[in-house]
Parts: C-alpha cells; structure tokens; sequence
C-alpha cells in the first residue's frame, strides 16, 4: 500500500511540474547584421541592423543572383528577450534548424 501512495505522489508530482511548463515562439522582432566581426563589442549601434522575422536565410538567394561566388562568412543576429523573474525560475532556449556553427 505505501508503494502505491509513493508511486501516486511521484506521479502526481510530476504531473504538476509539467504542467507549469510553458512554451513560447520567438520568431518575431528580431535584428540581423551581416559583418564578420568576431567581437560582440565592436558591432556596429542598431540602427545598421534590418529587422527580420525567423525562419530567416542570410544566403537563400546565393544560388540563383547573378553575382558571383557564394557568401561564407559570419552574420549576428539579435532579439531582446523579457524574462518574469529571471532568478526564481529556469529557462532554457531551444533552436531548431540552426546551420552548421551556430
């Protein structure tokens, strides 16, 4: 009988933590940069970035422009997040389809 009631409250348990899960899309109010610069700090003020929406492709037109070779350098991209108390809760970022180096 204990085992069941453990058992019970072990489910019962989890079932709480999940259904406080939550999830969000944030594919919306992002910035994207095309610069190769290796530091965060001497990016350009935002004012250069284009706003953009995910999915997004830096190179999707590579194949079929009439200008020559195929662009393999870094680009940034940037979103501002707004976290509910960030201290007292655990977040955890999920991309899908990100390239090869992300």
């Amino acid at each position: 009988m204990k085992k069941i009631a453990l058992c019970l409250g072990l489910l019962l348990s989890l079932t709480v933590a999940m259904s406080q899960r939550q999830e969000m899309l944030i594919n919306e109010d992002w910035f994207y940069l095309e610069n190769g610069q290796a530091s965060l700090a001497q990016l350009p003020a935002r004012e250069n970035w284009q706003p953009i929406q995910l999915p997004h492709s830096w190179n999707q037109w590579d194949a079929v422009d009439n200008l020559p070779g195929y662009r393999r350098d870094a680009s940034w991209y940037q979103k501002q997040l707004y976290l509910y108390q960030p201290h007292a809760h655990r977040y955890l970022l999920y991309f899908e389809g990100a390239n090869i180096k992300t």
